[in-house]
This record gives structure tokens, sequence and C-alpha cells, in this order.
């Protein structure tokens, strides 16, 4: 079995019998990572012994002392053999690969049943950057009341005319539009 291994966190990501939904699979969600590809106990063996030890804690959660070098190589193995393979249909994961240019840098998701990624949202992404108000926060002002809309509060269920909110934001901490003068 072949397995994809993160070799700047040293980690084992998949697991999968074929090397190319590997490989597109490490394009699509690390472009611009470093991973080695190929049958786990080839891997295991070319590893150094401190890429081997580090590979070790992370895989046992283990502190203090570790078995041998040879030790851990077999249980390492055993690791691998135990791991759950990646479920995925190949032709969807090389379909979504090639839906991605090499100069595109950004990371993606494979997406189960779909012939095109979704995109994997970043560390410090901001979340509410484009959000707006939502329509069911919205509500039509009466007809008596000249019109408009409001925006709803949530926090006292009250409406607002537009006529006297300026400008409504979406709050991002409190999910609640408010009143900016």
């Amino acid at each position: 079995m072949n397995i994809l291994l993160d070799m700047q966190n040293l980690e084992i990501v998949y697991k999968h019998e074929s090397i190319r939904v590997l490989e597109c699979l490490s394009h699509l969600e690390f472009p611009t990572g470093v991973f080695k590809i190929g049958h786990y106990d080839t891997l295991i063996k070319g590893l150094t012994e401190l890429d081997l030890k580090l590979l070790y804690r992370k895989c046992y959660s283990v502190d203090g002392t570790l078995p041998t070098v040879d030790e851990m190589r077999e249980q390492l193995g055993w690791f691998c053999e135990a791991m759950d393979e990646f479920d995925c249909d190949e032709y969807e994961v090389v379909a979504q690969a090639a839906c991605i240019t090499d100069r595109n840098s950004y990371a993606y998701v494979y997406v189960k049943g779909s012939y095109r990624p979704a995109v994997k949202r970043m560390l410090f992404e901001n979340p509410t950057a484009n959000k707006t108000l939502h329509e069911s926060n919205v509500k039509p002002l009466d007809s008596n009341k000249g019109g408009g809309y409001t925006a709803l509060n949530s926090s006292t269920g009250a409406t607002v005319p537009k006529s006297e909110n300026k400008r409504v934001v979406y709050d991002p901490v409190l999910n609640n539009p408010f009143k900016r003068n």
C-alpha cells in the first residue's frame, strides 16, 4: 500500500493503493508542500534516524525513551497497515487536480462526488469578509410606514426602519446587524 508522507511536518497524510491518486491529492491539497510518495515500507526504510524518531512521536504520541530504530520501523509499518485507506474515486481526484493550473498556489479540498474541488479555508481568513445580510434578516416595512426595508435586530426582535439606519453592517462577533452612524 502506498502512502503520502509530508516531509515538512513528518506526517502520514493519506494511504491509497494508487500512486496517481496520491500525486493528484498532493497537487490538489498541498500545492507548496514537500512530499514523498511510495510504498510505506520503502519510505520508512529511507528515513533518517531523526526523521524516524519525529514521525514515530507524531504517530504514537510517545514522550521519553523511544525503541530502537529497527523496532520503530517495524511499528511504523504496523501503523501504516492499520491506517484506513482514503475513500475516493480515482477519476474524480484526477479531474479535480486537472482543474488547477501549475501557477495556482491556493490549497483546495477534494470533494467526493464532484469533478471540481472546493477552496480550502485559510488559517487567518476573515470569515465575514464577503458576508452580507441574509434575506431572512431583512423584512419589508408595512406599506403605511412609507415602504423600504428594515433590518431585524436579532437580540430584541425589533426592526429599525431603513430611513433611520444609514448603514447596516454585519457584526462578526455577535452575528447581529447593527447601526453605524
